[in-house]
């Protein structure tokens, strides 16, 4: 190669060479590497971007003339798992006209909600004694409400609150009396600062907060009240068989085991409890739970429970249980001490996981059609989740999924670049050399 003296000529050369590089790095990014897009990125994707992108899709069966309430659901299958992203970010709804439909995802743990009540402070005041107190009207047709959150300006406090109620404004019902504190040592804080009374719908409410005279220089002030609506959120859990491999001897520990693979039929499929049914009247073994990780090539079980089952002379054979934290995996795999005894004899298997629901307005009617499998998907924000109560009351209409199956309008992002021109990679390094 002839050698280029001139300081343009080797500018111009640094430059070709800067560009090639620069092009072989946007080659090599992969569908699978820009699934990995910050969220900011991913954002600036259009809101109508084609079903093309989407591999897969599900039928969702009409609901017919069973709907009753303003909402309808479904809930995800194990199939969807391997398909769509790790984070369930990419799932569409879509009618029979093309239409986006808006929906809530929600994972079914039982949890606690709580959601704020609008209302109108006044009559904020502080009374002689160094008490302080305000009143909140919530309208005259207020919503439910069980709580009200004080804030108080000290950074330190310990104080007797008391809240009342009333429908007029006229005549007041004591409603909750305790004590109100915040302590702060370092990282860690202690405090109550809420008043939880049984539901009620009084228009009315009035916060009062004692004073400490040994502590309080000046008079109290309640920096300000919320009116919440704290609720339980039930969980939903769904239970699905799992596909029992045959016993392997193994042993643990050096002493004699047994060992079973679970095959959940499908990859990531969220799990966080097994059921077995095993055949034995009478027995106390220690068990262990792993979960797989890795690619099938190299899958590697990560232990996520253990424990001691047992079963006594003439109890119910009923289902023996193992709880863990939800792992999502292919496959999980049970190992039992067996010791000086027999084999367990394991009949069956299920497995639990909090259901996956997804949420929608019954005005979607007809069919409708799940497409998942989008890796450069963003997640969606619709206005109807963000508006949807917590508990929905009546209970959606439920409606069952299809198969899953590959969607035919389906276009596979291109190759990279230097799949498609692999002699690229030889001139850029002939370039730099």
């Amino acid at each position: 190669m002839q050698r280029i003296n001139s300081k343009a000529g080797r500018v111009g050369l640094l430059r070709m060479t800067l560009g090639l590089l620069a092009l072989m790095a946007l080659a090599t990014r992969t569908p699978e590497a820009l699934a990995q897009v910050p969220a900011a990125e991913m954002a600036k994707a259009p809101a109508g971007a084609s079903l093309k992108d989407w591999r897969y899709r599900m039928d969702v069966a009409p609901a017919g003339d069973k709907t009753t309430g303003p909402w309808q659901d479904f809930v995800l299958p194990p199939a969807v798992f391997a398909a769509a992203r790790l984070d369930l970010a990419d799932p569409r709804l879509i009618d029979s006209e093309g239409r986006e439909i808006p929906f809530d995802m929600r994972i079914r743990r039982p949890d606690f909600r709580t959601e704020p009540i609008a209302g109108k402070t006044f009559n904020k005041s502080r009374g002689g004694d160094g008490s302080a107190e305000l009143t909140i009207d919530l309208g005259p047709d207020p919503a439910e409400h069980n709580e009200v959150d004080v804030q108080l300006p000290l950074p330190r406090y310990h104080r007797r609150a008391r809240l009342e109620g009333s429908a007029s404004g006229q005549e007041w019902r004591v409603m909750v009396e305790k004590d109100l504190f915040h302590f702060e040592l370092g990282p860690d804080r202690l405090e109550d600062r809420r008043l939880s009374y049984s539901s009620s719908r009084f228009r009315y409410l009035k916060v009062r907060v004692e004073p400490d005279r040994a502590v309080d220089a000046s008079p109290l002030e309640i920096t300000s009240a919320r009116v919440l609506h704290r609720v339980e959120a039930p969980g939903e859990s769904i239970t699905s068989p799992g596909l029992l491999r045959p016993r392997e001897p193994v042993r643990v520990s050096g002493v004699p085991g047994s060992a079973w693979t679970i095959e959940l039929g499908g990859d990531r499929v969220p799990c966080e409890r097994i059921e077995c049914d095993v055949a034995d009247p009478e027995f106390v073994r220690n068990y262990q739970i792993e979960s797989e990780t890795g690619s099938e090539d190299e899958a590697r079980f990560i232990p996520v429970a253990s424990g001691v089952w047992r079963r006594t002379a003439g109890a119910a054979p009923r289902p023996l249980e193992a709880a863990f934290p939800e792992v999502q995996a292919r496959r999980l795999r049970l190992t039992v001490t067996d010791a000086s005894n027999r084999p367990l004899e394991l009949r069956s298997v299920a497995y639990s996981a909090a259901a996956r629901q997804v949420v929608f307005p019954s005005s979607a009617a007809g069919a409708l059609r799940l497409y998942v499998g989008n890796p450069r998907a963003y997640a969606t924000s619709y206005d109807f989740a963000r508006g949807l109560p917590a508990v929905l009351t009546p209970a959606p209409t439920r409606r069952t999924l299809g198969e899953l199956g590959a969607n035919p309008d389906y276009s596979p992002a291109p190759k990279p670049l230097t799949e498609r021109l692999p002699w690229l990679i030889h001139v850029v390094l002939g370039g730099v050399s």
